[in-house]
């Protein structure tokens, strides 16, 4: 039976290691550190994804793979980020600020899959809010710095569109997504006009 995190006891935190290969810094937002990202890109091309699910860049996460798609977002960090934090985190025991950030990482990680399923249940929408509401108390505990934004508070809320409408894919916005990532790609030299352009090509 899987259990959140924060419902373990022998959670603690000490004080940042000083490690190179993972900036914990209180003064950045960066997590994995400059020594993770090239083991993802590693473990990526090494890794054989079945026909469904989508492939992200060979070096996403740089400047030169440019901004992800939703749905490239969802798979970096459900598939590609959980093979290579495991096989370089999982061997610390508990106490050490890695093996809890990966527990934290893997709590956000089970209620993502959980809100993803093609069927929902009562369990199913119970099991997804404890997973996300000990992401977001270990989160407070790991990244004191950072502030909770308004999208944690949002998810908060899914439970209840899951309860009125059911499983996500009867209702999630891919196709927005989809075309914000074509206005963002667009071309308009500030000119805000070139949108107007665009969307009348759009009818």
């Amino acid at each position: 039976m899987l259990t959140p995190s924060y419902k373990n006891p022998q959670l603690s935190l000490p004080d940042p290691p000083n490690d190179e290969s993972m900036d914990t810094g209180a003064q950045t937002t960066a997590v994995l550190g400059k020594g993770v990202l090239p083991e993802v890109w590693r473990d990526r091309g090494r890794t054989i994804l079945p026909s469904w699910l989508s492939p992200i860049p060979a070096d996403a996460g740089s400047a030169r793979a440019g901004k992800l798609t939703a749905d490239q977002w969802r798979m970096l960090c459900t598939v590609h980020l959980v093979v290579t934090l495991v096989r370089l985190w999982s061997d610390r025991g508990p106490g050490d600020r890695r093996h809890d950030m990966l527990c934290n990482f893997m709590d956000l990680v089970t209620a993502t899959v959980v809100l993803f399923k093609r069927s929902m249940s009562p369990g199913r929408i119970k099991l997804y809010e404890d997973f996300m509401r000990s992401y977001l108390e270990g989160y407070l505990r790991l990244y004191p710095h950072l502030n909770l934004t308004p999208k944690h508070h949002l998810s908060l809320h899914i439970p209840r569109f899951l309860e009125r409408f059911g499983p996500v894919h009867g209702w999630i916005t891919w196709g927005f997504e989809r075309l914000n990532f074509t206005f963002q790609r667009t071309e308009t030299n500030g000119k805000s006009s070139a949108c107007h352009v665009f969307l009348s090509g759009l009818r």
